[in-house]
């Protein structure tokens, strides 16, 4: 039945290795539940584990195989996984990238991170390793990284992988956007001190657990705070009601919170709460302005048509451009 997944990749138009790639993994060995082979076989995402409380799947092989062609991977690279489930995609990339090359997959849940280093050893794939953590931190005992791989829903990219990753790296990930419950897939390219990203697909994977999953949390303690700001009053500026800046809002600044069921954008030094279709503004959040005018300037994109960059600057900043062709 294998033979059935590689004719579907193939149909596809996936490089050889790709499809030689997922055809020599059994993707039975890979999942706690019984499945029949033409349901393992098929272009399907499987459930993994799920014990009532923790709950893992096996992604639709022919979005795994796009994030691979996306991310470059190919003979030799060293890539990190964000995201490893059982372990199937991590064998797979295994395969990919040969014995000149090596996977490291970490996977927040502990159970499950266990089953999969089980699987892994038994089928002695022995340049995939397997880290139970929070991918956060990424991995730097194994750095640097030629790609970064993310198959679940996060909420923003981490210092850590862009200091992981070698320049003219990539990282394909699907980013949360809680505003309106998308979750768009990204490809970034490292450019020195930048992170240059383009929208590719809509996805919907798991929402990570851990620090990559509850940006919106940590911005609802920072908004606490600064609420004593509230004292000095609020400018108020009309509501930018293009639901598409409000994605954009949350994807480019990472400072997006809900509280007492008001958005809030949290700055460093001030905070804007959104009420009856006004901005009511606290202290200093220069980066709204500067974000809301680019976004004029640029006629009102939304993120589908724009390149994203991220820089790690000290402090950070993100903004964004008119699309350019990357690579």
């Amino acid at each position: 039945m294998r033979e059935r997944l590689r004719r579907i990749l193939e149909f596809y138009g996936f490089k050889e290795d790709i499809v030689e790639a997922f055809a020599s993994v059994p993707r039975e060995r890979f999942t706690e539940r019984s499945y029949p082979e033409s349901i393992v076989y098929s272009d399907s995402v499987i459930v993994t584990y799920d014990d009532g409380k923790t709950y893992s799947t096996s992604s639709q092989p022919s979005l795994m195989a796009s994030f691979m062609d996306w991310a470059g991977i190919k003979r030799g690279s060293r890539v990190l996984e964000i995201g490893g489930g059982t372990g199937y995609n991590a064998s797979v990339m295994g395969k990919l990238v040969g014995e000149e090359g090596y996977v490291v997959s970490i996977e927040y849940e502990e159970k499950v991170c266990e089953i999969g280093k089980r699987n892994v050893e038994s089928l002695g794939y022995r340049n995939v390793f397997i880290v139970c953590g929070d991918g956060y931190h990424g991995f730097s005992n194994k750095a640097p990284y030629d790609a970064i791989l993310c198959t679940v829903g996060i909420d923003e990219i981490p210092k850590s992988w862009f200091e992981q990753l070698v320049n003219g790296g990539r990282i394909v990930a699907p980013l949360n956007v809680h505003i309106t419950g998308r979750q768009p897939a990204f490809v970034f390219v490292k450019r020195e001190e930048e992170l240059i990203g383009v929208y590719k697909t809509e996805t919907r994977f798991i929402m990570a657990g851990g620090r990559l999953g509850n940006l919106w949390e940590r911005n609802r303690e920072k908004l606490l705070k600064l609420k004593e700001l509230e004292e000095t009053g609020a400018l108020e500026i009309p509501y930018f009601k293009e639901t598409s800046f409000l994605e954009l809002l949350e994807l480019l600044t990472g400072r997006l919170t809900r509280d007492r069921g008001k958005y809030h954008y949290v700055g460093e030094e001030g905070f804007a709460v959104l009420e009856r279709r006004i901005w009511r503004v606290f202290g200093k959040v220069e980066e709204l302005y500067y974000l809301f005018n680019e976004w004029k300037n640029h006629n009102f994109p939304g993120f589908e048509r724009i390149q994203i960059v991220l820089s790690f600057h000290t402090p950070p900043k993100r903004f964004f451009l008119k699309v350019t062709n990357l690579w």
